[in-house]
Protein backbone atom coordinates (compact mmCIF):
# COMPACT_ATOMS: atom_id res chain seq x y z
CA UNK A 1 0.00 0.00 0.00
CA UNK A 2 1.39 3.38 -0.98
CA UNK A 3 1.88 6.11 1.62
CA UNK A 4 -0.82 8.39 0.19
CA UNK A 5 -3.38 5.55 0.15
CA UNK A 6 -3.21 5.21 3.93
CA UNK A 7 -2.86 8.89 4.72
CA UNK A 8 -5.76 10.02 6.91
CA UNK A 9 -6.77 12.00 9.97
CA UNK A 10 -4.14 10.58 12.34
CA UNK A 11 -1.30 11.30 9.95
CA UNK A 12 -2.65 14.78 9.28
CA UNK A 13 -2.74 15.50 13.02
CA UNK A 14 0.81 14.24 13.42
CA UNK A 15 2.17 16.64 10.80
CA UNK A 16 -0.24 19.58 11.12
CA UNK A 17 2.23 21.78 12.97
CA UNK A 18 4.88 21.29 10.29
CA UNK A 19 2.22 21.85 7.63
CA UNK A 20 1.19 25.17 9.19
CA UNK A 21 4.84 26.24 9.41
CA UNK A 22 5.56 24.91 5.89
CA UNK A 23 8.35 22.91 7.49
CA UNK A 24 7.76 19.53 5.80
CA UNK A 25 8.74 18.06 2.44
CA UNK A 26 6.66 18.81 -0.64
CA UNK A 27 5.06 15.38 -1.10
CA UNK A 28 3.93 15.26 2.54
CA UNK A 29 2.64 18.83 2.28
CA UNK A 30 0.62 17.85 -0.81
CA UNK A 31 -0.86 14.77 0.89
CA UNK A 32 -1.97 16.85 3.87
CA UNK A 33 -3.45 19.50 1.56
CA UNK A 34 -5.38 16.81 -0.30
CA UNK A 35 -6.64 15.26 2.94
CA UNK A 36 -7.70 18.63 4.40
CA UNK A 37 -9.67 19.41 1.23
CA UNK A 38 -11.55 16.11 1.51
CA UNK A 39 -12.04 15.83 5.30
CA UNK A 40 -14.38 18.28 6.99
CA UNK A 41 -13.18 17.72 10.62
CA UNK A 42 -9.50 18.12 9.65
CA UNK A 43 -10.30 21.15 7.49
CA UNK A 44 -12.14 22.72 10.42
CA UNK A 45 -9.23 22.02 12.79
CA UNK A 46 -6.75 23.43 10.26
CA UNK A 47 -8.76 26.64 9.81
CA UNK A 48 -9.15 27.06 13.58
CA UNK A 49 -5.45 26.51 14.29
CA UNK A 50 -4.41 28.82 11.44
CA UNK A 51 -6.72 31.56 12.67
CA UNK A 52 -5.44 31.11 16.25
CA UNK A 53 -1.82 31.34 15.11
CA UNK A 54 -2.57 34.44 13.04
CA UNK A 55 -4.26 36.11 15.99
CA UNK A 56 -1.39 35.21 18.33
CA UNK A 57 1.13 36.68 15.90
CA UNK A 58 -0.84 39.94 15.70
CA UNK A 59 -1.53 40.20 19.42
CA UNK A 60 0.27 43.03 21.15
CA UNK A 61 -0.82 43.27 24.77
CA UNK A 62 -1.40 46.75 26.21
CA UNK A 63 -0.51 45.51 29.66
CA UNK A 64 2.21 43.18 30.82
CA UNK A 65 1.10 39.56 30.53
CA UNK A 66 2.21 36.98 33.07
CA UNK A 67 4.89 34.67 31.71
CA UNK A 68 3.54 31.35 30.51
CA UNK A 69 5.74 28.37 31.19
CA UNK A 70 6.62 26.48 28.04
CA UNK A 71 6.06 23.13 29.73
CA UNK A 72 2.56 24.13 30.86
CA UNK A 73 1.65 25.33 27.38
CA UNK A 74 3.02 22.15 25.83
CA UNK A 75 0.92 19.97 28.17
CA UNK A 76 -2.21 21.96 27.36
CA UNK A 77 -1.65 21.68 23.61
CA UNK A 78 -1.01 17.93 23.89
CA UNK A 79 -4.27 17.49 25.85
CA UNK A 80 -6.20 19.42 23.19
CA UNK A 81 -4.70 17.39 20.34
CA UNK A 82 -5.42 14.15 22.18
CA UNK A 83 -9.07 15.22 22.69
CA UNK A 84 -9.34 15.99 18.97
CA UNK A 85 -7.79 12.60 18.10
CA UNK A 86 -10.43 10.87 20.23
CA UNK A 87 -13.12 12.91 18.49
CA UNK A 88 -11.78 11.99 15.04
CA UNK A 89 -11.59 8.31 15.96
CA UNK A 90 -15.26 8.43 16.95
CA UNK A 91 -16.20 9.90 13.56
CA UNK A 92 -16.71 8.04 10.33
CA UNK A 93 -13.36 7.14 8.76
CA UNK A 94 -12.19 9.40 5.94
Amino acid sequence: MRREERFGCSETLNYLSGYLDKDIDGSLYNMISKHIRSCKPCRSLFKTLKKTLDLCRKFKPKVEVAEVKEEELSKTLKRELEAFRRFIQGQKKC
